[in-house]
Parts: structure tokens; sequence; C-alpha cells
């Protein structure tokens, strides 16, 4: 099983939930860039194929937004 001990694939494994961000500054496009600028080093090609391909906000604001990270392959040398 990839990922060790106790790790199992899934969505719900790849999500990541932020709260207390401000409705109507923040965007799902500012949340992408975030995340996918702090994650490029984790991927072969970030142009290309970014870490984070998905990212949505609730327009109420009352669950926190999510981004959903594509699925890393480490680099092989």
């Amino acid at each position: 099983m990839a990922g060790g001990p106790g790790m199992t694939s899934g969505k719900k494994q790849r999500e990541c939930y932020v709260g207390n961000l401000t409705i109507g500054a923040v965007t799902d496009q500012m949340l992408r860039e975030l995340f996918n600028g702090a994650l490029a080093h984790l991927v072969l090609d970030p142009i290309n194929n970014p870490a984070v391909v998905n990212a949505s906000l609730d327009p109420s604001g009352a669950p926190p937004a999510s981004a959903e990270p594509a699925q890393l392959q480490r680099p092989t040398c």
C-alpha cells in the first residue's frame, strides 16, 4: 500500500480544509495559486501537472474551503 502504514487512498485523504477566509476577498484561483506555489517542488512538471487540481469555496462561508491535490509522485533520480 502506497503512502505507508495506516494510509488509504481516497478523495477524503487528499483534501485540505482551510477556514477563516474572508468571504468575497479570497477566490478558488487564489487558493490554487497559493497551494501550487508551496507544493511545486513535489511534482516533476508543476506547469503542466500542478499539485492542486481543484479548489472550491462555499459562497455562504459556512464550511471551510477545500483544495484537492493531485496524486503526487516522488521524482526518481
